[in-house]
């Protein structure tokens, strides 16, 4: 087999070759450091929330905490909904 640079109509690989891509430079390395910058503020997030969840109180056992102190049935109506009281004719 011929090496490449030795076929004819071809040119041998030189730094002055527009087909050459530069080494992986400092653009490289600062894209590779936001990676890793994003990856460690993940990760101490994921340990904050896992902090929390560990913090919060157990429910107690057979209540659902969505639900634990709403009330059944008709609810009181809120002061501003409810007409101005008029005063008794004395």
């Amino acid at each position: 087999m011929i090496p490449r640079p030795f076929i004819v109509g071809l040119r041998p690989l030189t730094v002055t070759n527009a087909t050459m891509k530069p080494r992986p430079s400092a653009e490289k390395r600062r894209k590779e450091r936001a990676r890793q910058e994003r990856k460690e503020a993940k990760a101490e997030r994921r340990d904050r929330r896992r902090a929390e969840r560990d913090a919060r109180p157990e429910p107690a056992p057979g209540v659902d905490p969505d639900l634990e102190g709403i009330v059944a049935g008709p609810q009181p109506l809120s002061p501003e909904v409810l007409p101005p009281e008029s005063e008794p004719d004395s």
